[in-house]
């Protein structure tokens, strides 16, 4: 059962990440940003934080940092159910728009993406847990990301949903599609 929304960041965050998103077309030879609505399951304790001051990623990795040590986030909702802890059956979690760009497999030490081979300095934009199939981004410039919905819920059970099967309920809530 989903339980409401709460505000978000202020407007300038979104033109702040769109320059964001220029700049990584620019630096990628003007190819198109992969961008994609994805999860972030957090403690109801960090969401006025994250609302005011975006996603920081040199305070998460409280839960592990397969991929690098950045801002994590899922295609799909019960993965980040996982990470919404909470002492009652409410949960928290944001549905974020998130610049993935030019991703590449992650490791635990990185704490920025690689430099892509034969390009000298230019870095990826973000590392996944799989590059046939990913299903878990990590981000390492909060600029990247624009968290766009706050999502409170209880659950008996985990959440099934994906991004894409939540354009509806974003709708619902007059937000963007």
């Amino acid at each position: 059962m989903v339980g409401g929304k709460r505000p978000l960041p202020p407007a300038h965050t979104h033109v702040r990440d769109s320059r964001q998103k220029g700049q990584m077309q620019k630096r990628n030879g003007g190819k198109a940003v992969d961008e994609r609505q994805l999860f972030h399951g957090t403690s109801t304790s960090y969401v006025d934080a994250i609302c005011q001051q975006n996603f920081d990623w040199r305070v998460s990795g409280l839960h592990g940092t397969s991929y690098g040590k950045g801002s994590y986030f899922a295609r799909d909702a019960a993965y980040s159910h996982h990470y919404s802890k909470s002492n009652t059956t409410s949960h928290t979690m944001f549905l974020a728009r998130v610049l993935v760009g030019e991703f590449v497999r992650g490791n635990p030490s990185f704490v920025r993406p690689p430099a892509k081979e034969g390009q000298g300095n230019i870095l990826y934009d973000s590392c996944v847990n799989s590059m046939s199939d990913p299903s878990i981004f990590v981000v390492f410039e909060k600029h990247q990301v624009y968290p766009e919905y706050v999502i409170q819920y209880t659950a008996s059970t985990k959440p099934v949903a994906s991004a894409s099967s939540l354009l509806s309920f974003a709708s619902f809530f007059g937000g963007r599609q």
